[in-house]
């Protein structure tokens, strides 16, 4: 196993806790601490608003992060495709930068 599998592992482990946290801070109403510090929650002007605009970007990341992992795991053990790890390097950058912007964005009208 190298080095790339266990970062798999770790990517599929962290994208069912962001996955697993978006879903709870939808059925909560209340702002997890995955993405929000506790003081920037209590100063949040509009928490349904953020809610609203982060919950679903904040599973889908997670969903990314879980494909993106658990491909690279089959492909690691099983097909070892060429050039996958890139493949999946640059799927997880995209959805991250887009998850940035968004929560970049939620800051500046919610907070």
């Amino acid at each position: 196993m190298d080095i790339m599998t266990v970062f798999d592992v770790i990517m599929v482990i962290s994208g069912l806790y962001m996955a697993a946290a978006g879903v709870r801070m939808k059925k909560s109403g209340e702002i997890g601490s995955v993405i929000l510090t506790g003081e920037e929650s209590a100063a949040c002007r509009d928490r349904d608003g953020w809610v609203g605009f982060m919950y679903w970007r904040e599973t889908a990341l997670g969903i990314v992060l879980i494909l993106a992992g658990g491909s690279g795991v089959v492909n690691d053990l099983f097909f070892s495709m060429r050039y996958w790890d890139y493949v999946k390097m640059v799927s997880f950058f995209l959805a991250f930068c887009w998850f940035y912007s968004s929560l970049h964005r939620a800051r500046r009208d919610y907070l």
